[in-house]
C-alpha cells in the first residue's frame, strides 16, 4: 500500500487521543482508594472526555466494543459515587479489569486489508457483559435460591429439586456465551412463571426472600436488556443494518399474592 501522509497524520492523530485517555485511566485508578468522591468524580469526569474525544475521531462502525462499554459504566460511576453507593468503586475496577486486556491490545490501523473484517460476536458480547451488573445479580439470585433452600421451610422433595436443577443451570450457564447467558436467563424467567413463583409465595415464611427474588430478577430484567440493547447496537454499526433476531424479551411474572401491586417488577396483564 502507498504511502499517504493524511493517513498518517490521522493515525498520529488517532494515537495520541488514545495515550490521553490511558493516562486520563491511568489517573482515575489513583482516587479509586481514596474518600474524596469530588475527586473520584473529577477524575472519572476527565476518563469520560478523553473517550469522548477518542469515540468521536473514529467512525461508528470503526469504534472497538470496549469504548461504548466502559463510557456506559463511568457515565454510571459519575452518578451513583456522589450518593455514596459502597460498592461503586468495586464494580468500575471489575469493569477496567474486563476491558483492559482488549485496551492494551488495542492497535489503530485502517488499510485495506481490515476493510472485510468479521464481526466479533462474541467479543462485543464479553465487552458489554463484563461491564455490566448482570454476573453480580446472577450471582445474588443464587444465593438467595440457596438460602429458600437451606430455610427448610418447603417440605416438597420435588420443589427442592427443581430449585437445585435452577441453581445449577445458572451457575453452568450465567457466565458463558451469549446464547448460554440468555439460555439461563429465559429459563429462570420460565422456572418461575409457570413453576415456583406461586409455590414459593403460597409457603408464608418464604415471603420474605420471594420479595427479594422479585428484585433481584427485577434489576437482572433491566441488565440484560441493556446489555442487548447495547450489543445490538453495537453489531447494527459493523454491520450496516438492524438485527432483529436480538430482540429482548422482558420478564413476566404474576403478580405477588398479597399485594396490591407488584413488586419491584413490571407485569402485564
Amino acid at each position: 500500500m502507498a504511502k499517504n501522509e493524511s493517513v498518517d497524520f490521522f493515525l498520529r492523530f488517532l494515537r495520541e487521543r488514545f495515550q490521553v485517555f490511558r493516562e486520563a485511566l491511568t489517573a482515575f485508578l489513583q482516587t479509586v482508594a481514596l474518600e474524596e468522591r469530588n475527586n473520584k468524580v473529577a477524575a472519572a469526569k476527565n476518563v469520560l472526555t478523553a473517550l469522548d474525544n477518542l469515540k468521536h475521531a473514529i467512525a461508528a462502525t470503526d469504534r472497538p466494543s470496549w469504548i461504548g462499554a466502559l463510557e456506559t459504566k463511568f457515565n454510571w460511576y459519575t452518578q451513583v459515587v456522589s450518593q455514596g453507593q459502597g460498592d461503586a468503586g468495586l464494580q468500575i475496577l471489575q469493569s477496567i479489569i474486563g476491558a483492559s486486556s482488549d485496551i492494551e491490545r488495542q492497535k489503530w490501523d485502517f488499510t485495506d486489508a481490515t476493510a472485510n473484517v468479521a464481526i466479533d460476536f462474541t467479543a462485543i458480547y464479553d465487552a458489554y457483559y463484563r461491564s455490566s451488573r448482570v454476573p453480580e445479580l446472577f450471582d445474588e439470585l443464587v444465593t438467595q435460591l440457596e438460602q429458600i433452600i437451606e430455610s427448610e421451610e418447603i417440605d416438597s422433595v420435588q420443589t427442592i429439586k427443581a430449585l437445585e436443577k435452577l441453581i445449577a443451570t445458572i451457575k453452568k450457564n450465567s457466565r458463558g456465551d451469549l446464547f448460554s447467558t440468555k439460555g439461563a436467563w429465559e429459563f429462570t424467567q420460565l422456572f418461575f412463571k409457570n413453576v415456583a413463583i406461586d409455590v414459593l409465595e403460597s409457603v408464608p415464611g418464604l415471603k420474605h426472600f420471594v420479595k427479594g427474588l422479585r428484585k433481584t430478577m427485577s434489576e437482572l430484567d433491566l441488565e440484560m436488556s441493556q446489555v442487548h440493547d447495547q450489543i445490538r447496537q453495537r453489531l447494527t454499526e459493523s454491520a450496516k443494518a438492524d438485527l432483529p433476531m436480538l430482540e429482548y424479551r422482558p420478564l413476566l411474572l404474576p403478580a405477588p399474592k398479597d399485594d396490591n401491586g407488584p413488586d419491584g417488577i413490571a407485569t402485564k396483564p
